[in-house]
């Protein structure tokens, strides 16, 4: 019996770790620029965040999106820490509607390194509008 109410005790414990709150107000977070991109790996069309470790370090990089000509970019202007979160700003330029462009796919991303590992990231744009989200893999 109490064995079994350990194990209940644990697995709620456990389930209670997993749940996530929003990140909405915490401390600025000191980041290193890793460099941006146009031609990403990223195939999606939707905005993407993702967190990662290389070399014993955290980076985390924001997706823009496939994008059918150039002119799009995305850079990552603020990071924000509260609790375990992460909440990632950055600005997403589009070209102007009589701009000249390349005609090819482009997929902009921008990467930057963190010093701690967050349990979650929330990419918003300039305009504060939540454009996703991700738990490190």
């Amino acid at each position: 019996m109490r064995l079994v109410v350990l194990a209940a005790v644990a697995l709620a414990t456990f389930a209670g770790c997993q749940q996530r709150t929003p990140v909405t107000a915490g401390n600025d977070v000191a980041y290193t620029d890793e460099g941006a991109t146009q031609l990403s790996e990223y195939e999606g069309r939707e905005p993407k965040i993702e967190i990662r470790t290389s070399g014993g370090r955290w980076l985390v990089t924001a997706y823009q999106g496939l994008k059918n000509t150039g002119g799009y970019a995305i850079r990552i202007e603020k990071v924000t820490a509260g609790g375990t979160g992460l909440r990632v700003r950055a600005r997403f330029t589009e070209p102007a509607s009589d701009a000249i462009v390349t005609q090819v796919l482009t997929s902009p991303a921008h990467t930057i390194g963190i010093p701690f590992g967050p349990d979650v990231a929330i990419l918003f744009d300039q305009d504060d509008r939540e454009r996703a989200r991700t738990t490190p893999k």
